[in-house]
């Protein structure tokens, strides 16, 4: 017989909490708000230069004071990520971007810019603007320009006000893993067994940080892949997100010149200059570092419209592997699609529509690793709407394409 699951949903078991005794965990209700208990330890914590992993609507982030270098440092080595791989800076309310922003540069009404403001914000969509003084360096990797958004999850918003502090928050995992979609995520890559000395942190590597000391807990992220980022100035998007292409063109005609930014690891075509560039030295996330991979190989097969097609590809690749043994995941979206019975097969059940691929697909890496599985085989979808950002993601992750 073969398997085929759903997604387990995991909630932070007080096991699990026993696991990692030195960081706190703070459990809030996006519904009902304890402005309170966020006062008493998360507020503080960011205020006097701690980091805080947090739920936003995309992933979990990994907070500090975006105006403090000190803070900024600690979100690098809690994370083991790369110092020249610049951050994201989230916000609660227009007026914060004038801390963050250049002289000139907030988005004044009638603006391609403040448009973009005025439809997705709050929302999942990221915007560079030329940043001024006040910024670290090491928020920008060193950059001209900052990368800002104003996520739309209750917990992030209440936080950024209460502190009444811009937050630089990347996703809150280990650098290079699949992003946390859930607050056990976070704390079984980021958790403390035991408190960090201040000298050990000064030794990190990549993927290997130091770990968190707090963690607010706040379910689900109802979408599940990071944000969309827009340089306005060149019409480029530097990362698709659920913010898509065909949304940003329908806004005003001047984005009909949009182009996207794509970038693979299993890249061997030559690149122009514009893209090295581009990806030299990376204005956001994603464009320099291997992102979002388990522990184990992802072979994504592309799209096919003729699924028979796509079908017929997958089940030649996998034959040889059943047969001696190796246990095999498939993230299954098209439900159309018939594969082998075999022990050795597991089909996990990721959603048949982009934006629920979307909000899965990051959870569903994680879930197979739980899993023990050898291999990781995902169905290539169409890139129309989220499915640019979910074959985005699924490229980052592979070690092959086919």
């Amino acid at each position: 017989c073969w398997w085929h699951m759903s997604i387990a949903r995991t909630v932070i078991s007080e096991a699990m909490k026993a696991s990692f005794p030195a960081t706190r965990v703070v459990n809030i209700d996006p519904k009902n708000i304890d402005e309170s208990a966020l006062m008493r330890t998360i507020v503080p914590a960011l205020q006097s230069g701690e980091v805080v992993a947090f739920p936003t609507e995309t992933v979990y982030g990994l907070g500090g004071n975006a105006l403090c270098a000190s803070a900024i440092s600690k979100i690098f080595k809690a994370k083991g990520r790369p110092s020249d791989n610049p951050l994201i800076v989230h916000i609660s309310n227009l007026d914060q971007l004038n801390r963050l922003v250049a002289p000139g540069a907030f988005p004044l009404p009638g603006t391609l810019t403040r448009t973009l403001c005025d439809r997705f914000w709050p929302g999942p969509l990221t915007i560079l603007f030329p940043k001024n003084e006040r910024v670290p360096t090491n928020v920008t990797a060193g950059l001209d320009h900052i990368a800002i958004r104003m996520p739309a999850h209750p917990i992030a918003r209440k936080i950024i006000d209460l502190c009444d502090l811009p937050l630089a928050a990347p996703s809150a995992n280990r650098s290079g893993k699949p992003s946390p979609t859930c607050a056990s995520h976070v704390l079984f890559d980021l958790g403390r067994a035991t408190e960090v000395q201040p000298d050990a942190e000064n030794s990190f590597k990549f993927g290997e940080g130091t770990g968190i000391g707090f963690l607010v807990d706040g379910g689900e992220c109802s979408v599940g892949v990071e944000s969309t980022v827009v340089r306005v100035e060149d019409f480029k998007i530097l990362r698709p997100g659920t913010v898509t292409l065909e949304q940003l063109k329908a806004i005003d005609s001047r984005f009909q010149l949009l182009s996207v930014v794509q970038k693979q690891f299993t890249d061997k075509k030559d690149l122009s200059k514009e893209e090295e560039k581009d990806l030299a030295a990376p204005a956001t996330p994603g464009l320099k570092y291997k992102h979002y991979s388990p522990s184990v190989p992802v072979y994504l097969f592309n799209y096919q419209d003729n699924l028979e097609v796509l079908q017929s590809n997958i089940n030649s690749f996998i034959e040889n592997k059943l047969q001696i043994g190796t246990k095999v995941g498939i993230l299954n979206i098209h439900k159309e699609l018939r594969y082998p019975q075999s022990d050795q097969l597991m089909l996990c059940d990721i959603g048949d529509s982009p934006s629920a691929v979307a909000k899965n697909l990051f959870a569903a890496f994680r879930y197979f690793d739980e899993q023990g599985v050898d291999m990781i085989i995902m169905e290539g979808i169409s890139e129309e709407n989220e499915g640019m950002a979910v074959m985005n993601r699924a490229r980052k992750a592979a070690t092959e394409i086919l």
